[in-house]
């Protein structure tokens, strides 16, 4: 499985978490509410789906904080920050 195919996966996923629960993820880049404002399970949704990539210190809290990596990779993943 190529890298491209893998970063389409990961965006399908956020995709369709994004309306899951409705629009958080596109709030959550627009500023408009907090990553940590969570709409019944949305930033565990994304903890859980971003957590296989996180190093082990920063899922667990010890060396780095798991809501900043979930941010930055969302950063990254829609730099023109439109799910």
């Amino acid at each position: 499985m190529s890298l491209n195919s893998l970063n389409d996966e990961m965006r399908d996923a956020v995709f369709a978490l994004n309306q899951k629960f409705d629009g958080y993820v596109q709030k959550v880049l627009d500023g408009s509410i907090d990553l940590f404002d969570d709409y019944d399970g949305a930033y565990y949704a994304l903890y859980l789906l971003f957590e296989r990539d996180m190093p082990y210190g920063t899922a667990k809290g010890r060396d780095g904080d798991p809501g900043e990596f979930i941010f930055t990779a969302l950063d990254r993943m829609y730099p023109n920050g439109t799910v």
